[in-house]
């Protein structure tokens, strides 16, 4: 397991993504091993550390929709499947006799609440 995450990076072009130290100014309890350059270089590797990459949503990958593709793609051409909290999957390799596992209630739980609540009250 890995954890690769930016700060406020989604609209920039993504060789320039991830060399940031933005995320420094925040008191985040997660233990940064990368950006998303990271991510993509360890996802090619023979001897990487994870076999899915999780996000929130995938709108959240990137801003613009060709450079979340072009991630997606990535990752999927490495074999890395990349799932989405936010929207229904299922944990099972074929062929290993393993139970298919869906995500937690908790982890399926829409969220952006904030921004539906703007979107009613009129921002």
């Amino acid at each position: 397991m890995a954890h690769f995450y930016d700060i406020e990076s989604g609209r920039k072009e993504l060789d320039a993504r991830g060399k940031s130290a933005a995320h420094e100014q925040f008191d985040i309890p997660i233990p940064r091993d990368g950006g998303i350059q990271g991510l993509l270089a360890e996802a090619e590797r023979a001897d990487r550390r994870f076999d899915f990459v999780i996000c929130e949503s995938i709108d959240r990958i990137a801003r613009r929709t060709y450079i979340a593709t072009d991630i997606e793609g990535r990752l999927e051409r490495a074999g890395v499947r990349l799932l989405a909290a936010d929207e229904p999957f299922t944990l099972a390799h074929d062929g290993t006799g393993r139970k298919a596992k869906s995500p937690p209630a908790a982890l399926r739980v829409d969220g952006k609440p904030a921004i539906r609540q703007r979107l009613r009250t009129g921002w």
